[in-house]
């Protein structure tokens, strides 16, 4: 968590000092210093995008995404940890500040009776307005990351070296978890100014406060208001995360599409398809980005890499 904050606040300093200037000139050349710090970002970023919120939160990942998990991991002859427990972040974030609504992760607990029920049995699933927090910086760090790899592909590209590799699996995971956050955020926010009482009145028969309480009605109304706040903010960096990790895989694809590597090829076809399939960002965009021109353009960088997918996957099939 020390080590999430001290990022986001170095950086933000950093682009305010350098206001919109921006290094064009990054070198391409390769030593031990710049490799460390490539592959302290990309472990990064598969982490913060697998885990936007806590795994007892997270829906389930496409099953021809773990498959291709578990094979891959047998081929390497390592053991596949996606049926064991996790170690993740949010297992040293403590909850602070006032208790709020579980936040959606996936499709289908955007409802308002699921918001307020589905987890109450689970042990850690309360959410609070420091868990919010912790979840905005942790999109805001995952956001710079992704800046950083899309900054660093083409120089990449100019090496002719293994020295830096984008792992599809991670790259698929973090695009479902993303993508489906921010697109249940999206319904959510959409219930919420489309049916406001409809929560007051949810969240009333949940708790017990007492419905004839204007004191206690208050309280809860502000609480929804920090929630739609909280809401706008990380579903808004976690579209933004989903619609750069697409970006990501186009980069990588095109890249890659430069030599012929089957095994390599198959394995980025078989993590991004399933990925592709499942967010069908193709037609309905990441998520919660509350631009029209940057939803179009997340829908056509989606397009276009199901395009590498389906050269690349008539190479290796031929």
């Amino acid at each position: 968590t020390i080590f999430l904050e001290t990022l986001y606040l170095t950086y933000s300093s950093l682009k305010k000092a350098a206001g919109s200037v921006l290094v064009e000139n990054s070198p391409a050349h390769v030593d031990e210093p710049l490799l460390k710090l490539e592959r302290s970002v990309l472990s990064l970023t598969y982490h913060l995008s697998a885990f936007p919120f806590p795994s007892e939160l997270l829906p389930p990942l496409p099953i021809g995404l773990i498959n291709v998990e578990k094979i891959h991991a047998s081929q390497m002859k390592t053991v596949a940890t996606t049926l064991s427990v996790v170690s993740t972040w949010w297992d040293k974030v403590s909850d602070s500040g006032a208790p709020l609504p579980t936040p959606p992760t996936g499709s289908s607990d955007a409802g308002v009776l699921q918001r307020y029920n589905a987890y109450n049995n689970r042990p850690g699933s309360t959410f609070s307005e420091g868990r919010y927090q912790h979840a905005i910086k942790s999109a805001k760090c995952l956001d710079v990351a992704l800046m950083v790899l899309l900054s660093r592909v083409a120089f990449v590209a100019k090496r002719n070296t293994g020295t830096f590799s984008v792992d599809a699996v991670a790259v698929a995971k973090g695009l479902c978890r993303c993508s489906d956050a921010s697109r249940a955020i999206e319904d959510r926010l959409a219930s919420m100014k489309s049916h406001p009482e409809e929560d007051i009145t949810t969240l009333l028969s949940s708790s017990i406060v007492n419905p004839n309480s204007q004191g206690d009605q208050t309280l809860l109304s502000q609480s929804l208001q920090l929630e739609k706040e909280y809401l706008v903010e990380v579903g808004s960096c976690l579209g933004q995360c989903a619609e750069k990790l697409i970006s990501l895989a186009l980069q990588d694809a095109r890249r890659m599409s430069e030599y012929e590597n089957d095994q390599e090829w198959a394995y980025f076809v078989g993590a991004l398809t399933p990925a592709l399939d499942h967010t069908q960002v193709e037609s309905k965009g990441v998520g919660c980005l509350f631009d029209d021109t940057n939803t179009e353009a997340s829908k056509l960088n989606a397009q276009a890499l199901r395009q590498e997918l389906e050269k690349m996957k008539a190479i290796f099939l031929r």
